[in-house]
């Protein structure tokens, strides 16, 4: 299964790619409505570096000490040399996992690069970009992350919420089915407002604060999870307004979130 959604880099009504492609540098990055053929979608971005390095990257949610292979479709335009940089996120810290360079032609092919990931990673920053030649480029599409070795034909990620192929003032909401959503509190106890994509997760975990904690996750569509709270501390599950419960520190509970409380499935254990 495809892990990243909006990997034809489709964009907002303003040319803003949606989440959670994100176009950085000082060239241009320009999407194409077409396909570059062997079957592939329509939609490809043209890079074209310029004084800096230019690119895009995916941050994408993944479980510690797993194998993944990402893969996608490019060519260069003046044989370009394509840059890729795979790194665990932890904060604003990002460490390598893996990184190189890809060696494109004028022929469209496919390039795979299998990685594992870190014993504390949960959250991956996949990184495509040109950084040696001014004026250099090329087209990339159907970028695809999987678990395991093997790279799987590209297919849409339509797992749970379909990647909105309209444009135009279409939003893609959805994004990112992930399994846990975890979040650090760094010694402190300040409030983690889930985001949109924490709250698709099945699994909330928390770690390392310094006093009573919330997590709040606002209303939203009716969800189950298995709270995992590791922070030392309560944690409490709320939503902006409504009942809430409290999930003892080292305890793990089931909780339902019907769209206004939050409701106790199970006792902690």
């Amino acid at each position: 299964m495809n892990l990243i959604t909006n990997s034809t880099f489709q964009v907002n009504s303003t040319g803003a790619l949606f989440t959670p492609a994100v176009k950085y540098g000082s060239g241009t990055l320009t999407v194409v409505s077409a396909s570059l053929g062997l079957g592939l979608p329509a939609n490809y971005i043209t890079i074209v570096q310029a004084t800096d390095k230019c690119g895009v990257y995916f941050d994408i949610p993944v479980q510690p000490n797993r194998q993944y292979v990402f893969s996608f479709y490019a060519k260069g335009l003046i044989g370009f040399v394509g840059w890729y940089v795979i790194s665990d996120i932890n904060g604003t810290a990002l460490t390598t996992i893996t990184s190189g360079f890809k060696t494109l032609g004028k022929q469209l092919q496919r390039f795979e690069i299998p990685f594992t990931t870190l014993a504390t990673t949960n959250t991956v920053r996949i990184d495509l970009y040109e950084a040696i030649t001014t004026g250099y480029s090329a087209n990339i599409t159907a970028v695809q992350l999987e678990e395991g070795t093997i790279a799987n034909k590209y297919e849409i990620n339509v797992s749970g919420v379909s990647e909105r192929l309209a444009k135009g003032t279409v939003d893609l909401t959805g994004g990112i089915i992930q399994l846990v959503a975890s979040h650090d509190y760094s010694a402190a106890a300040v409030d983690w407002t889930l985001s949109t994509t924490e709250r698709k997760a099945q699994i909330i975990s928390v770690t390392n604060a310094n006093g009573a904690v919330n997590a709040i996750f606002n209303i939203d569509t009716p969800n189950f999870y298995l709270i995992d709270n590791q922070s030392g501390q309560a944690l409490t599950c709320k939503n902006s307004t409504g009942g809430s419960i409290v999930v003892a520190s080292t305890k793990r509970a089931i909780v339902y979130n019907n769209g206004t409380a939050i409701v106790r499935i199970t006792a902690d254990a």
